[in-house]
C-alpha cells in the first residue's frame, strides 16, 4: 500500500518557521486516514517527499534551489508532520528510507509525500 499526500505550500522565508508545512502534511495524512480508510503502519517505512517551492523573484530560471531549508530540514518537517498519524509517535526509527527532492517552480508551491512499507 502506498499513500500519496499532497497539499499547496506557502514559501518559507528566512525568518519563517516550518509549522505551516508540518500542519499541512499532518492534515493531509489525517484526511487520508479518514477518507481512504487507511491504517497506521507498524513495520519499516520508506518515504519520498518532493517539495516544489515558489521561485524567488531574484532567482534566474536556470538557478538551482540551494537555499534554506535544506534536505535534512525538509526530512525533519515530513517526520514531524507524519509522527503520531501514519506511524506511532513512539516509533521514530520506523523510517528506514527517505528520499527528499527540492526544486523551484513558477507558480504556487506544493508538497507531495509518498509513504510505503519497506520489505
Amino acid at each position: 500500500v502506498t499513500w500519496q499526500l499532497s497539499f499547496e505550500a506557502d514559501p518559507i522565508g528566512k525568518k519563517a518557521n516550518s509549522t505551516a508545512w508540518k500542519r499541512g502534511i499532518a492534515m493531509a495524512a489525517q484526511e487520508a486516514l479518514l477518507l481512504k480508510q487507511l491504517r497506521q503502519f507498524d513495520g519499516p517505512l520508506a518515504i519520498s517527499a518532493s517539495f516544489h517551492l515558489p521561485r524567488p523573484r531574484s532567482a534566474a530560471k536556470t538557478a538551482k534551489a540551494i537555499t534554506r531549508p535544506g534536505g535534512f530540514d525538509l526530512a525533519k518537517i515530513v517526520d514531524d508532520g507524519l509522527r503520531g498519524i501514519i506511524y506511532p509517535s513512539t516509533r521514530g526509527g520506523q523510517i528506514v528510507r527517505c528520499d527528499i527532492e527540492k526544486k523551484w517552480v513558477d507558480g504556487p508551491g506544493s508538497v507531495l509525500v509518498a509513504i510505503w512499507e519497506e520489505a
